[in-house]
């Protein structure tokens, strides 16, 4: 077995008995399998990562092309409702956006924190940033300890092939009573507990997502790296337009497609209300505070 099986079985999120097979093959390795734990409900990919190489040269999600467009749409929605929600965590507040990218939410949110700085493991993200005059590393191993108020996490953590060093030295790093807010996709989105859509299972799963987290596995993580959470809860972010083209075409993008242009954002946010309420939310926030 690999050391991902073996943390997630050491955190009782995993067992030989009751992890299962799910899919033969990820979107961009056919020699990638996704298994699925039937207790805990959990995704994972059977794969050891010996080192960060890809990552350091190409950056996580690469194929991802119209998220990491400059005039994305979904970018910008994202960025916008995190202003918004996570004003409290970032207003005149030592930050750390790690997994930071080209630096969207950063550069968003410096202008009101006392200082904002990322991690980024891509070199030539980092290159880039560096011209930005933005402050960043390359491992959270080099940040100072006790030098920062708030972690941001935002669709970094699934990719980490050493989640629990990471949140460790994210611990170390955070003052007394500081916060630590983790953005994942939902193992329980409702295209893949609700639909069961095949074509969705074959787009979602890459051999970089090392873990497609649910509740349990988020509370786990944040329980044996010496964190209480203070919130976790789903959100959507992605509205019944894009549902229904997976639903009849079998492919993302029904939020820039025909199918938009039928339901107004009543409809949007009634879908979404409901999907959420019932655990079906295409993605989870967790907010967790550092305990001594």
């Amino acid at each position: 077995m690999t050391s991902l099986f073996n943390l997630l079985e050491s955190y009782g999120l995993t067992s030989k008995l009751s992890a299962k097979l799910y899919q033969s093959g990820v979107r961009d390795d056919s020699n990638t399998d996704v298994f699925v734990d039937t207790k805990s409900g959990i995704f994972f990919l059977n794969k050891t990562v010996d080192d960060d190489t890809k990552y350091v040269k190409s950056g996580w999600m690469d194929d991802n092309k119209v998220y990491r467009s400059k005039d994305s749409s979904e970018k910008i929605m994202d960025t916008n409702r995190r202003q918004d929600v996570f004003r409290w965590l970032y207003l005149e507040k030592n930050i750390l956006d790690f997994g930071c990218g080209d630096g969207t939410f950063l550069k968003a949110v410096s202008p009101f924190t006392k200082s904002a700085v990322g991690v980024e493991l891509n070199q030539e993200q980092r290159l880039l940033l560096a011209k930005k005059n933005i402050d960043v590393f390359e491992t959270a191993g080099e940040l100072e300890p006790l030098s920062l108020d708030t972690v941001f996490l935002f669709h970094s953590f699934h990719y980490l092939t050493k989640p629990d060093k990471v949140l460790k030295a994210l611990h170390n790093a955070l003052r007394p009573d500081g916060h630590i807010v983790i953005e994942v996709p939902n193992a329980n989105d409702f295209l893949l507990q609700g639909l069961n859509s095949q074509k969705f299972r074959e787009f979602t799963f890459s051999s970089e997502a090392m873990i497609m987290h649910n509740r349990q596995s988020i509370e786990k993580f944040m329980f044996f790296s010496g964190f209480d959470i203070l919130l976790i809860k789903d959100i959507q972010r992605y509205g019944i337009s894009n549902h229904i083209q997976w639903m009849v075409d079998g492919r993302p993008g029904g939020h820039k497609s025909i199918y938009n242009n039928i339901f107004d954002s009543s409809v949007d946010e009634a879908y979404a209300n409901a999907l959420c309420k019932a655990g079906f939310g295409d993605t989870l926030i967790c907010i967790g505070q550092k305990l001594p």
